[in-house]
């Protein structure tokens, strides 16, 4: 070896010594080992060279495993060399401190010197460093247990079982959560009857080892402790003993590791095995890896039958991303085909899951109606996995359950399915039974399962709820009855397509109300419930069977059981749509019945009324008119698209609001003031008709004063002016007319011949 390192050093001097040799920190500490030789001996330098080389080369080239020490190096000086004596050179190259003796890795080593007595100081810190007391802790804080997969049974069901290692001061009982299916639990301070009497009480999927010795992973967890702890005595002070210390810790905690395996997997005296209140003997890794397939077959033996290594894991492989997408599809569109429409002569990936998954265990199967997907066949693997997804549709009969409580059984013993597996059968499940459910996304209902419902129930299905329909001989009754309400065929199959498409017209009657429509009270209360009820509508078989049977008044279909009383609330349903849905045209008719009596407009057709307004207000002149009743007249006298739209025009001069964000409240102040307003009209109309003598007649002003509450029971007061010109009469007239009090022109002019009268 002396040769090779001469050859090497003469031929690749550069790149030895460069960065980019990935053993140049050896090389280098090669190189000043042999200055140190040469430093440190006059005599003797040429075997002593011969001897580092070797070693040198060695600690670079050779396997940790080798034992090179003083035997391995007596035989090979004496043989390669030609060395005499070969012991002596060594001992006297470890007092320069040029090489060193590794005695945990039976090695030597080039050294480059230290005055730190590494054996010395370990020795002398066995004293300073408190027992290990908690084997547990330590233990934990350098190991780094493997996951152990149970072979036998994977190889059975198709079905990757996984195993990890938890270390605890006393055993302990928890069920797995995927992706592992079970633990190997190593218990360090209990006794064997006790950690034997938990494991009757609880079956979990946890193989038990209690160890009833513990002195020899004490004292080697001590001296890792101890090596720590001169790691930090010396670290800041001396970077070769800190080096060397390193390596030592790491040495020990090889050891430790190699400690604890090893007696696991060879039936070491100091481990004792159980499960289920059994001793288990273990004497080899193949009965260790046995005993933990029995436990899953034990565990989960409700788990299907799939071998489909892409599918049948905690993640699926990305490249079967797009072909569980196309399956999903072709089950949504072509559920009808033999084999979903894929051709015979092609093999594309989405096929083969579903000859794997659907067609093989009969779930997609030939039937006297076609190609139809239901239950699968007896033995095929999926009658465990079909009848607990069974057991959970039924249970929402009752309510509205998660998507994931599904997945939290499956996902637990004695099922176990892993996340690919749940990803694809959930969604299969709700294309099987899409027509006995409600679904809902985030509260909301979901009318029909497409691709994209489907799509996001793969990817997301926390935000999902499903609730199956319930569905008695009263309900079907009833349900006719809501079908024949709204003109449709009585006679169909009860599903969720029919749910929607029965509802959907009571939903479209409340889309098409406008904002009055929708919050009036002047419709019965019976209606206004109804209305309620189809508003918060989201699961049609709530809607139908619970909140519209309430909101018209009956306590619950116990009050239907009679025919009778079935057809008593078809009559009140059909009464309150109508009151529904006519709630604004009555609004309408009042207000246009307001403007016909205000206008005495009795008997004419709509076609009639604008052509009579502008013909009775013909005679007013712009600057007669105040700014609001400027704006009723030209609404009144403006064409429309319809009776409808003139009615909401004219409201709207009065109210300043469009007529179908008016509230019940404003309804009477709305009638008021189109009734007053269209009198002063009236009134200014008969006053601009007037012939008055500015220069002869007198103006009268007159003060109402109110002597109670009575509106009748007043004073008046009158005084006299003169009409000086036209533009003073007619600002003296439209005060007069534009009184708070708006008493009819007839009754002043009275009350005026009565004053005078009395004067």
């Amino acid at each position: 070896m002396s040769c090779v390192y001469d050859y090497l050093i003469y031929n690749h001097h550069h790149f030895l010594s460069s960065k980019y040799n990935p053993h140049y920190i050896q090389w280098n500490a090669l190189k000043r080992a042999l200055d140190r030789v040469e430093a440190h001996f006059e005599e003797n330098i040429r075997p002593m060279q011969l001897i580092v080389k070797s070693i040198g080369l060695l600690n670079i080239f050779s396997s940790d495993a080798a034992q090179l020490d003083t035997s391995f190096f007596k035989t090979y000086g004496e043989i390669a060399l030609g060395l005499d004596r070969v012991e002596n050179l060594i001992d006297q190259l470890e007092e320069k401190k040029v090489i060193r003796y590794r005695s945990y890795k039976k090695q030597f080593i080039l050294f480059e010197g230290t005055d730190f007595d590494i054996e010395f100081e370990l020795e002398n810190a066995t004293s300073k460093i408190e027992p290990v007391t908690n084997i547990v802790s330590e233990l934990k804080k350098h190991f780094d247990f493997p996951f152990v997969p149970a072979k036998l049974i994977t190889y059975k069901t198709g079905t990757p079982r996984f195993f990890e290692f938890f270390l605890s001061e006393k055993a302990h009982t928890k069920l797995p959560n995927q992706p592992i299916d079970g633990y190997i639990n190593l218990v360090f301070h209990e006794t064997l009857d006790k950690v034997l009497e938990k494991s009757k009480k609880e079956h979990f999927p946890i193989l038990y080892g209690v160890y009833t010795k513990t002195e020899a992973i004490e004292d080697q967890l001590f001296k890792i402790k101890r090596t720590k702890f001169l790691i930090e005595k010396v670290r800041e002070s001396d970077k070769v003993a800190t080096r060397e210390l390193r390596h030592l810790l790491k040495a020990q905690i090889d050891d430790l590791n190699e400690s604890v395996l090893n007696s696991i997997y060879t039936g070491s005296s100091a481990l004792k095995w159980l499960y289920n209140g059994n001793k288990l003997k273990i004497e080899n890794s193949g009965d260790f890896n046995y005993q933990l397939s029995s436990i899953c077959e034990k565990v989960y033996n409700k788990s299907p039958v799939f071998k489909n290594e892409l599918i049948n894991k905690d993640r699926v492989s990305p490249a079967i991303y797009r072909p569980r997408k196309e399956l999903l599809k072709d089950l949504l569109n072509n559920a009808d085909q033999e084999l979903l429409g894929y051709s015979s002569e092609t093999f594309p990936p989405e096929k083969m899951i579903y000859l794997s998954m659907l067609h093989s265990t009969g779930i997609h199967q030939d039937s006297d109606n076609g190609w139809v997907l239901g239950k699968p066949d007896e033995n095929s693997g999926f009658e465990n996995l079909w009848e607990v997804s069974e057991e959970f549709f039924k249970s929402t009969k009752s309510g509205k359950r998660k998507l994931t409580d599904l997945i939290e059984i499956l996902e637990k013993p004695p099922y176990g399915l892993k996340a690919g597996l749940i990803e694809m059968w959930v969604p299969i499940y709700l294309i099987i039974k899409q027509n006995d459910f409600a679904l809902f996304q985030e509260e909301a209902y979901v009318p029909e399962l497409n691709f994209d419902i489907i799509n996001l129930v793969l990817r997301n299905p926390k935000i999902f709820e499903i609730k199956a329909f319930h569905i008695s001989d009263l309900k079907k009754k009833l349900f006719s009855k809501y079908r024949a309400i709204m003109d449709q065929d009585e006679e169909v199959e009860f599903s969720n397509k029919s749910f929607v498409e029965t509802i959907r017209p009571y939903l479209l009657i409340y889309a098409d109300l406008n904002e009055y429509g929708r919050k009036t009270r002047k419709i019965s209360t019976a209606a206004q419930h109804l209305r309620s009820a189809i508003m918060s509508a989201t699961d049609p078989e709530k809607a139908f069977f619970d909140d519209f049977v309430s909101a018209l008044g009956f306590a619950g279909l116990k009050d239907l059981e009679s025919d009778q009383a079935i057809k008593k609330l078809a009559r009140q349903m059909d009464a309150c749509i109508e009151e529904i849905k006519s709630s604004y045209n009555k609004l309408l008719d009042r207000i246009e019945a307001c403007i016909v009596d205000a206008l005495d407009f009795e008997g004419q057709n709509y076609k009639n009324y604008i052509p009579t307004i502008k013909n009775r207000y013909d005679s007013l002149e712009e600057y007669q008119l105040v700014p609001y009743q400027k704006k009723l007249l030209k609404q009144l006298t403006t064409p429309q698209p319809g009776r409808r739209e003139w009615i909401s025009s004219v409201a709207f001069a009065v109210l300043d609001k469009p007529l179908e964000n008016m509230d019940d409240e404003e309804e009477p102040l709305l009638l008021k003031r189109i009734q007053t307003r269209l009198e002063e009209l009236d009134n200014l109309r008969d006053l601009s008709k007037l012939e008055l003598n500015v220069n002869e007649e007198e103006a009268y002003y007159i003060k109402v004063t109110p002597l109670n509450k009575n509106p009748l029971d007043f004073t008046v007061t009158v005084k006299k002016d003169k009409l000086q010109d036209e533009t003073n009469r007619l600002k003296k007239l439209k005060k007069l007319l534009t009184n708070d009090k708006k008493l009819n022109i007839a009754l002043l002019l009275k009350l005026i011949e009565e004053q005078e009268s009395n004067e």
